[in-house]
């Protein structure tokens, strides 16, 4: 069986703060599945929080904007500086996630004792 690839994907993004809703820019990092970031890029800059993303959507309510569901039903809006970046950051997550759906259906599938078609896992 494949090992899984680390993904992953860095810049700035804009981030909505949880409380007050105003937009923050600061640079993020997603590697194996965990989202972190940090006021800015560099040796010594502190990690403000990180954690674990479930899910990744197209959000209209900014120009390039992403909907990231963390651990929790906490929900992450971030927008990017152009539609390429958006695109970037979506389709290296979505890639994440589904790769990780696949492996865990073969888990499943091989608990269950019936291995699944290549085309299942595709």
């Amino acid at each position: 069986m494949r090992t899984p690839t680390a993904t992953v994907v860095d810049g700035y993004l804009e981030r909505r703060g949880r409380h007050l809703k105003s937009w923050r820019r600061r640079f993020f990092v997603f590697e194996d599945g965990m989202l972190l970031h940090k006021k800015r890029d560099g040796p010594g800059a502190k990690v403000l929080h990180e954690d674990r993303v479930f899910d990744v959507l197209y959000w209209s309510g900014r120009p390039h904007g992403l909907c990231l569901k963390l651990r929790g039903d906490r929900i992450v809006y971030l927008t990017a500086r152009s539609e390429e970046d958006a695109a970037r950051w979506h389709d290296a997550i979505e890639s994440y996630l589904n790769e990780q759906r696949c492996v865990e259906d073969l888990r499943r599938a091989l608990c269950r004792g019936r291995l699944p078609s290549i085309r299942e896992c595709e």
